[in-house]
């Protein structure tokens, strides 16, 4: 007689496969609290470092293969053309501001150079034959003048020696009349020669810094001179020895005034109390110039201001020899 067997349910037929994934699902959800919660790290304490974290070099090294780029290319140039004579820093070697990278040779160079030098030398010699020369001059001038003031002690004693004789009645009156036109000669020939002197020095001194200026610019310097000229005769003299095409006139107009308030020497005070004869402005005269490259007012223009006009003038001029 067949038995009738009743089906099992599924749950009973796959209670192993239930089972596994239950332990499955379980770990899984295990797994997932451990890693969202809070963890412990169990250590010794003997192997625990505490230091403070700061900027430092991570003396750690890694091998690796690359192409290093400079941070910074510098191009050097020579201002001079010339072959290699000596190379002194090698390739990878490491260099300071001011060394010396390598040595140029040019000989066509230091041949102009040396022209330069012994032209240089012809000019001193020039300039030397020169203030010996004014010099002289001026030596023989103080003479003519020392002789005349002499001269004219002599006659004035004379002179008022004549008029006590014309007193007493030894000498007439045309006597009288001949040695004083004799004697106001000599004042006024004294007087043109004590000008003659002054104007010689004045000469004298703004021709040497003409001459020098000239080396200067002649050499490739450029030659700012700040003297007192003062008239336009000298002024065209000075042009005439560095040349007109090198010469530009700047004209500092500043007020007489503005000049005696700036005075820090009292030297304008001295020249108006007669203690300073021959002052330019005060007791000598002076002549405006007729046509300045520039004129600058420095009662109404500040230092930067002036300097400033003074360069615009001139670094347009300039030009480099190649």
């Amino acid at each position: 007689m067949d038995i009738k067997l009743e089906k099992k349910p599924w749950y009973i037929r796959y209670r192993y496969y239930l089972a596994g994934g239950i332990l499955f699902l379980a770990f899984i959800i295990y797994v997932i609290i451990l890693s969202a919660g809070p963890s412990k790290l169990r250590i010794d304490q003997e192997n625990v470092q505490i230091a403070e974290v700061k900027n430092d070099k991570f003396m750690e090294y890694v091998d690796v293969e690359g192409l290093i780029q400079p941070i910074l290319t510098i191009i050097v140039n020579a201002r001079e053309s010339g072959s290699v004579d000596r190379i002194v820093g090698e390739e990878g070697s490491l260099l300071q501001k001011g060394d010396t990278i390598l040595v140029l040779e040019n000989p066509d160079l230091i041949h102009n150079i040396e022209e330069q030098r012994d032209d240089l030398e012809k000019q001193l010699i020039s300039f030397r034959e020169k203030e010996i020369e004014m010099e002289q001059k001026s030596l023989t001038l103080q003479q003519q003048t020392l002789q005349t003031n002499y001269e004219l002690a002599r006659l004035q004693k004379s002179f008022n020696l004549d008029k006590e004789e014309y007193k007493m009645g030894i000498k007439s009156k045309a006597q009288l009349e001949v040695a004083e036109d004799e004697y106001n000669y000599n004042v006024k020939k004294a007087k043109l020669q004590r000008e003659s002197l002054r104007q010689d020095s004045v000469v004298a001194i703004i021709r040497r810094i003409a001459e020098v200026s000239k080396l200067f610019i002649d050499s490739g310097i450029i030659t700012i001179a700040a003297f007192i000229s003062p008239n336009n005769d000298i002024r065209e003299m000075a042009a005439n020895i560095i040349g007109q095409e090198d010469f530009y006139e700047v004209y500092v107009s500043t007020p007489l005034t503005e000049c005696e308030r700036r005075d820090v020497k009292g030297l304008y005070a001295k020249a108006r109390r007669g203690e300073i004869k021959n002052f330019t402005g005060i007791s000598a005269p002076f002549e405006a110039p007729l046509h300045p490259a520039l004129m600058l007012d420095t009662s109404k223009l500040s230092l930067e201001e002036s300097v400033n006009q003074l360069l615009d003038l001139i670094l347009p001029k300039i030009q480099i020899k190649k």
